[in-house]
């Protein structure tokens, strides 16, 4: 009623300093900041540019897919970062990786553990979480390998979009998990962005 429309023509205060916002939090944040239970968790749910402007400011960089892959798999070629088999007990495949939704939160949603959780052991040269928990962004455009005899084509009607590695939390597939499998993001207005160069 009256009240809002006074408010609405109510001249704005001199000393007001507004901020805004360019970018939306992460959906699994509540606010605008992360709750202190998951600061130790990995960000989910962000734009391949936020990935990069997040590895530009702490002086890293988004890994190749070749770089991501061999990482994971090593000189050997590994399937997974723990060898050639997929464990077939449960309680086995909860020790080698954070997927299946074997971890879920309180709304019974596929939950993350934190960064520095050893679930799924380490890859050969160090890395943490390379299958499950969460997918992880490469720098290199979804298309075939150079030299790829492979059948069908890429739709590059659907515009660049960049590599996916590593599978998630919430992945059912075991065949997901393989570190050569490969993925991508959306279609058409959901793509994943074009890069900026």
């Amino acid at each position: 009623g009256e009240t809002a429309r006074n408010l609405r023509y109510e001249p704005l205060p001199r000393k007001l300093e507004l901020a805004f916002l360019t970018r939306q939090p992460p959906e699994h944040w509540l606010g605008m900041v992360p709750q202190p239970k998951i600061l130790n968790q990995p960000v989910r749910d962000i734009s391949y540019l936020d990935a990069r402007r997040f590895a530009e400011w702490a002086g890293k960089h988004i890994p190749t897919e070749v770089e991501w892959e061999y990482a994971g798999r090593g000189p050997e070629g590994l399937a997974f970062p723990w060898g050639n088999d997929f464990p077939s007990s449960k309680a086995e495949q909860m020790l080698r990786g954070n997927w299946k939704s074997y971890f879920i939160d309180d709304r019974y949603m596929p939950r993350t553990v934190a960064v520095d959780d050893i679930i799924g052991g380490l890859s050969w040269c160090g890395c943490l979480h390379m299958v499950g928990n969460v997918a992880e962004w490469t720098s290199s455009d979804f298309a075939k390998y150079p030299g790829s005899t492979a059948s069908g084509s890429y739709d590059s009607s659907i515009g660049r979009v960049k590599v996916i590695r590593g599978g998630h939390a919430a992945t059912q597939a075991s065949l997901a998990l393989r570190l050569s499998a490969r993925n991508f993001v959306g279609t058409g207005p959901q793509a994943s962005p074009h890069p900026i160069n």
